[in-house]
């Protein structure tokens, strides 16, 4: 929720689009169309996985050499595993970035065209594959940082 609401302040102080208009009910409008977005193309990303059967998990390496494991995060955003425990296509991440932003631009002013939904996908895939290889070497952070005993004693009654 925090990420809707920080792109909607950013569009609320670049005043995009302007036919929104200020004030605080513009900026919860402008909020509110990232959350649309992004529930349009969990929606369709998940109408996707349950026909194609893919499993949209991110299985780590966690071995090798750190660019082995880039390679392989890289490789995991493009490809998923399947029923059968195989690989293919992660047809969901393609069909969802690319329809939810024309989806999205339905319901933004007539002559909004600063976000071209070509490029919000493009830009939705970069960030899956920075995703991947964040939860590649998360592991590895969390050990070093000993964040482990850390965020354990954090929990209710730790």
């Amino acid at each position: 929720m925090f990420l809707y609401t920080l792109r909607g302040g950013i569009d609320q102080w670049r005043g995009l689009p302007r036919q929104w208009g200020h004030g605080w009910d513009s900026y919860a409008v402008r909020s509110t169309s990232f959350f649309g977005r992004s529930l349009v193309r969990e929606n369709i990303a998940f109408g996707v996985r349950a026909i194609d059967h893919e499993d949209p998990r991110y299985f780590p390496l966690g071995q090798g050499s750190r660019w082995a494991r880039v390679r392989y995060a890289i490789e995991r955003t493009f490809l998923v595993k399947n029923d059968s425990g195989g690989t293919m296509p992660a047809y969901s991440l393609f069909v969802s970035a690319y329809t939810a932003p024309f989806i999205a631009q339905q319901w933004r002013p007539e002559h909004f065209t600063s976000s071209h939904p070509f490029k919000v996908g493009s830009a939705r895939i970069g960030i899956a594959v920075g995703s991947d290889v964040f939860q590649e070497f998360w592991p590895d952070l969390k050990r070093k940082l000993k964040l482990d005993r850390r965020l354990h004693g954090l929990h209710v009654g730790g």
